[in-house]
């Protein structure tokens, strides 16, 4: 048998199946046409589960043609070649980046492939940061799909937007007067978080039709609304210069739609390079009815992945992938609002420690760092 072309499509598929990393199937996929498509099928299959990498961003003062990125299961920072987001802001969501320029072209970008497509700007104002977008959520993969929509919050009082491809603007989606804190992509429809109790429904019932928002659900169980008002009461004290800070956000776990709430304890002074320290995270499972919401204080085999300007996801932490299970891995960026730094970290559920990654503070004015789950 003369190379790995001769091997038979089965046994190529057995050797797929048994590598875990993402790193390790690319490299498969380049050894030949048919470990190429062997490749290929198989990270189609776990697309959703696969292990992300933590997109650090450029330092201050510097514009580069690569990033750096972390993969815990090669346990090291690694450099990706990616000039598209060379000074420019950055979001990402199903393995995909948003990239934002300074004169606000706007365009999605796959980071392996490169495949670029064009977006509206988000808004024609002579102050980009007013209208800054914070996160996005994709309907579909790019990759898979052409006909998607993307839904993005933006703007100081959290508002939302919603564009195709070909779009020449984007439409603005009336929901209330209440700022939106988090969105995802929900059983293939948009939801969203607001500041008012509420999960919200965005549907689309055809290609060109108006946005249809209706209440998914109105949280009303007593331990949630203490938090939610504890949630207040930091955004408060964080006006008065007191360190602390709550995030919200909406996650998908086997079909179930959960709700995170972490809080942040904080410091002016920076000690050991870490400034802050994360000191507590709430999870609830929204019931069937859609009105109650159960705490859950285990994920299980299961590690969970934070990000305020990136999806929020889970995977299974497998042995040897270099992630822990019933571990919450976040990234948010405190930056405008005590001091200009990332908060990145994992928190360990069972006995409530926090750690920090390696490179854990990150001072940055262009892009935050990012999970992304790497694709072909």
């Amino acid at each position: 048998m003369s190379d790995w072309s001769d091997l038979p499509a089965d046994l190529l598929l057995q050797i797929a199946q048994k590598i875990y990393s993402f790193e390790d199937l690319f490299a498969f996929s380049l050894v030949s046409r048919a470990c190429n498509e062997v490749a290929l099928e198989e990270n189609s299959k776990r697309s959703s589960n696969t292990a992300p990498w933590l997109i650090l961003p450029e330092k201050n003062g510097t514009a580069s043609e690569s990033r750096e990125f972390l993969s815990l299961y090669r346990g090291r920072v690694s450099r990706l070649l990616l000039p598209e987001a060379k000074g420019k802001q950055c979001l990402s969501s199903q393995g995909w980046l948003m990239i934002i320029e300074f004169q606000r072209e706007i365009s999605l970008v796959h980071p392996i492939s490169h495949l670029k497509i064009s977006l509206p700007q988000i808004i024609r104002s002579t102050d980009f940061f007013t209208d800054k977008i914070s996160k996005f959520v994709l309907s579909s993969n790019p990759s898979s799909n052409s006909d998607f929509r993307v839904m993005a919050i933006y703007g100081g009082d959290k508002r939302l937007a919603c564009c195709r491809p070909g779009d020449e603007e984007w439409t603005k989606i009336r929901t209330s007067s209440s700022p939106c804190t988090d969105l995802i992509n929900y059983k293939g429809q948009f939801c969203v978080l607001d500041d008012e109790y509420r999960v919200l429904a965005v549907n689309f019932k055809g290609s060109n039709s108006a946005a249809n928002v209706q209440l998914f659900s109105e949280l009303t169980t007593p331990d949630f609304r203490t938090l939610w008002e504890l949630r207040r009461r930091l955004l408060l004290m964080h006006w008065f210069q007191i360190g602390r800070w709550m995030r919200c956000y909406l996650v998908e776990s086997e079909g179930a739609l959960l709700i995170v709430m972490h809080v942040t304890y904080g410091s002016h002074i920076v000690r050991s390079d870490y400034r802050y320290k994360s000191c507590n995270f709430e999870i609830f499972k929204l019931d069937s009815s859609k009105k109650g919401l159960q705490a859950v204080n285990s994920l299980g085999n299961k590690a969970l992945f934070l990000g305020e300007h990136s999806s929020s996801f889970l995977i299974t932490a497998h042995r040897g992938s270099g992630y822990k299970p019933n571990c919450i891995y976040y990234a948010e960026d405190l930056s405008g609002e005590i001091e200009e730094i990332e908060d990145v970290g994992v928190y360990n559920l069972t006995d409530g420690c926090t750690e920090p990654l390696p490179k854990n503070a990150y001072v940055s004015r262009g892009s935050p760092a990012l999970w992304v789950q790497p694709s072909f």
